[in-house]
């Protein structure tokens, strides 16, 4: 809320590895709670960094449902590119 620009671009950029390990960790509750924020006007981009725990699918959803967009990052090619 400290930064949030009134008419302006509010965006979170998710850089992960994808595995879910803190916090809220169910798909479900990290959906719903993505789209509340959407709707208050906050943004969500997903970068997804390969690992071991990859979960592809659900970083898909969540920029959706955040009105953001999403970008696997699986070199360094690709992360210049994205």
């Amino acid at each position: 809320i400290e930064h949030y620009i009134t008419g302006g671009t509010n965006r979170v950029i998710l850089c992960t590895d994808g595995d879910w390990n803190v916090g809220v960790s169910t798909a479900d509750a990290v959906e719903r709670l993505v789209a509340e924020k959407a709707r208050s006007g906050v943004f969500l981009t997903c970068l997804g960094f390969f690992g071991s725990n990859y979960q592809d699918p659900l970083m898909e959803r969540m920029a959706d449902k955040g009105n953001g967009n999403y970008a696997a990052i699986d070199s360094l090619r690709e992360a210049k590119k994205v």
